[in-house]
């Protein structure tokens, strides 16, 4: 089982949002982008994986930096400020807190509890497990106060779509360039950006090519 988990995070307050999507397109991702990264962000951080090629066209003045670690870039040389990897050290510890084997079903609970512990338990101090404890049951307390007492009730955040964010006009068209290379058009996160056909826009296809007319 593969599973796509896309990571915002702030490195400034290192605070996260994780979630587990459908897929690594432009329409799987954008729309979190547009709806759960600050407005007034001033840069946001990627690799060169095409699926974020424009993701500046979501924030206006924003300012989008990359690495390329097809080239062993994980850090700007003249820029130290631009990486992702505070994103990709979460995403280490989280690989490392899964069960072998996990089902789909049960990836979202091992999730929960994983940034639960980060962000909630972490913080106090490993050592700590008097106060580790001790904040664990105050938690609990919150979510189950008593009977007949309202607790807090787990959200549910239904899937986001480019309409929902009105930013299907920013989705790039998979049935435009036809006679492009399909090479290009790779969905691989450590391929470098290259426009296809001068098409700004360019992602992975997912429609067939015409068939082409044989010659006689």
């Amino acid at each position: 089982m593969t599973q796509t988990v896309f990571g915002i995070f702030c490195k400034e307050d290192r605070e996260g949002l994780f979630f587990l999507v459908d897929g690594k397109k432009k329409r799987d991702l954008w729309p979190l982008v547009k709806k759960y990264v600050h407005p007034m962000t001033a840069v946001i951080c990627t690799d060169t994986a095409g699926q974020y090629k424009k993701v500046d066209r979501l924030i206006p003045g924003v300012i989008h930096k990359t690495t390329n670690h097809s080239k062993g870039e994980f850090v700007a040389k003249d820029d130290k400020s631009n990486t992702i990897n505070p994103l990709e050290n979460e995403n280490k510890h989280f690989k490392r807190s899964l069960i072998s084997r996990v089902s789909k079903k049960s990836l979202a609970s091992y999730m929960a509890l994983h940034y639960y512990r980060r962000a909630r338990l972490d913080p106090i101090g490993r050592s700590n497990y008097g106060a580790q404890v001790w904040q664990f049951i105050q938690d609990v307390i919150q979510v189950y106060p008593g009977c007949l007492r309202p607790g807090l009730q787990l959200l549910q955040i239904d899937k986001i779509t480019p309409e929902d964010m009105d930013i299907e006009h920013l989705m790039p068209n998979p049935y435009e360039n036809y006679d492009s290379d399909v090479s290009e058009l790779s969905d691989s996160e450590d391929d470098e950006w290259k426009d296809d056909q001068n098409d700004i826009d360019w992602e992975d296809s997912v429609g067939e090519k015409p068939a082409k007319k044989r010659k006689r």
